[in-house]
């Protein structure tokens, strides 16, 4: 590498950059420590759970779209899972939903 040019990725971020499904704000893994998106004021919840019978069998929180993405792309991108690791856009929510009901 020159001196000019610069590394857009360290060790530590290049796993989050690979991991980061579409549909995110920015890269997984690059906000708080262990916080996830359920519990960010952009995790646009739709107050569902998967049915226990369904496609989770855990009555587990349903994948939601970030209304963080829709702000900077302009466009919603794909629901992601309440469970990612947070991402630098992360803000705290006034009240996180669960993760699973019963």
């Amino acid at each position: 590498m020159s001196d000019h040019q610069t590394e857009i990725f360290d060790a530590t971020s290049a796993k989050g950059w690979r991991d980061t499904p579409a549909g995110m704000a920015h890269w997984l893994g690059t906000g708080p420590a262990n916080r996830t998106c359920r519990e960010c004021k952009f995790f646009e919840w739709s107050g569902r759970y998967a049915s226990k019978g369904g496609y989770h069998t855990t009555g587990e929180l349903k994948p939601a779209k970030c209304q963080k993405f829709k702000l900077l792309m302009r466009q919603w991108g794909p629901p992601i899972k309440h469970n990612l690791l947070a991402c630098k856009h992360f803000e705290e929510a006034g009240s996180a939903p669960s993760a699973v009901t019963r």
